[in-house]
């Protein structure tokens, strides 16, 4: 039983040996994809690309946030405990079986303003995911163009350090017979080392590329293959149109307007936090026997259930914390509205 162990052993490990070798021999096809498809995968890909997918979402929903005070906010609970005495409270509620709390917005105009902040604010992360995706379209094209312009130079750089290989080996000889000078010998390995130097930079080149090409495609960047046919030819390029509209239609320039508007709104809201609010505020709750009700209140005047409808109206006419983060909402305002020169002044 032993000698045929070992002879299984063998065979498996024989076996092995041959699928790693054909594995070796035969490398992974290179998958080949076009201009529009390289772009198509960066789009779906990249890390920017999810990032202002999820930049979005927060704006939305952080509108939402603000927009949603104005409903009703439900909560349904329970206060239960013993009572020694008259029965205090729990949390702010009297001791109760089931309680239902609801409130909501009335009259509140720091939470207009809000409200308009995180709407321009949603509105100024749609400009900049347009931006975004600008950049990675940009990104990705000029990547995919330089890395097929120098693997198209690739075959013409090898010829010349072929080239100059030979023309170094002829000159040697020459020098070697005498007929020529030891400096043209020097001129001849000079040119084949700037031969060798270029062809060694391109492969740099194409490697550098190409692994960034993979990271925004999300293609293994061993099977990554480019087609120069799908490369269209460059349009002309237009004249210099007005700045003024360039501006208007750039992303950046609407995304820093939006942002600045939503800065401004976001100041005078804190601000108008200290003018007076009014709440709708209603509770409902089921009060318990055992938690001696009957010894204060007789049995034909204590109720169980127990309702309150009615608003609450605050007057904050002294904060002096609320106003110094007012001046904070100032300060970034203006920074804001200088930042849409700024970036006016960049697109122009």
């Amino acid at each position: 039983m032993k000698p045929a162990l070992g002879l299984v052993r063998v065979c498996l490990y024989s076996l092995l040996t041959t699928l790693v070798a054909i594995c070796t021999a035969f490398p992974v096809a290179a998958e080949t994809i076009s201009l529009k498809r390289a772009v198509e995968l960066a789009l779906a890909h990249s890390p920017a690309a999810a990032q202002a997918k999820a930049d979005n979402q927060r704006a939305f929903a952080s509108y939402r946030e603000a927009k949603d005070q104005y409903l009703p906010q439900l909560m349904i609970g329970s206060g239960l405990g013993d009572s020694w005495g008259y029965p205090l409270s729990l949390e702010g509620s009297a001791p109760s079986l089931v309680n239902i709390n609801a409130q909501s917005a009335l009259f509140n105009p720091a939470l207009r303003d809000f409200i308009r902040a995180a709407r321009n604010e949603y509105k100024a992360m749609a400009e900049e995911s347009k931006d975004r995706h600008n950049q990675i379209v940009q990104d990705t094209v000029l990547i995919y163009l330089e890395l097929v312009k120098w693997e198209q130079q690739m075959a013409q750089l090898r010829q010349q350090e072929e080239d100059t290989l030979r023309a170094q080996e002829v000159a040697e000889q020459r020098v070697q017979a005498g007929v020529d000078s030891e400096q043209t010998g020097k001129q001849a390995r000079l040119a084949s080392a700037r031969a060798h130097l270029r062809l060694i930079q391109a492969e740099g080149s194409i490697d550098v590329l190409r692994t960034t090409l993979s990271q925004l495609t999300g293609v293994p960047v061993n099977s990554l293959g480019t087609a120069p046919d799908s490369v269209p030819s460059l349009p002309e390029v237009p004249k210099s149109g007005d700045p003024a509209k360039a501006q208007e239609s750039s992303p950046a320039v609407l995304f820093a307007q939006q942002h600045a508007i939503a800065q401004s709104f976001r100041a005078r809201g804190e601000h108008r936090s200290l003018w007076p609010s009014v709440d709708f505020a209603t509770q409902y709750a089921v009060l318990a026997k055992f938690n001696n009700w009957t010894q204060f209140f007789p049995n034909n005047v204590f109720e169980r259930n127990n309702a309150t409808v009615g608003v609450v109206i605050r007057f904050p006419f002294f904060n002096p914390s609320q106003h110094a983060h007012a001046q904070v909402a100032d300060a970034e305002a203006i920074r804001a509205n200088k930042e849409v020169e700024a970036t006016k002044n960049q697109v122009s």
